[in-house]
């Protein structure tokens, strides 16, 4: 089995896991909310099991990847660095308009 597809696996049981347990909270007693305390934790167990079934579908199709152009990320990099240095040296203002 393919990493990804062990990670969708994985990722599938916990977000099943994660979404037992917001089932689980309850209302509050005597009152009526539209939004309550298990709203959110359903929201993010339902995206983490949305992601996980998109990574499984993804490991599942061949995807046919470009090369990497490895000058553009060293020159980037490179960039990023002369950007951090730049900041200790000038400050924040005049690096940061500097490298805009």
């Amino acid at each position: 089995m393919p990493p990804d597809r062990r990670l969708a696996v994985g990722l599938i049981a916990g977000s099943a896991a994660y979404l037992f347990g917001a089932f689980q909270i309850g209302a509050p007693e005597g009152q009526y909310a539209a939004v309550g305390p298990r709203l959110f934790p359903l929201v993010i167990g339902l995206g983490l099991l949305t992601s996980a079934v998109w990574i499984g579908v993804a490991a599942t199709a061949e995807v046919r990847r470009s090369p990497v152009r490895w000058g553009a990320a060293a020159s980037s990099a490179l960039a990023f660095l002369a950007y951090i240095a730049a900041l200790d040296v000038v400050g924040y203002l005049p690096a940061t308009a500097a490298f805009l």
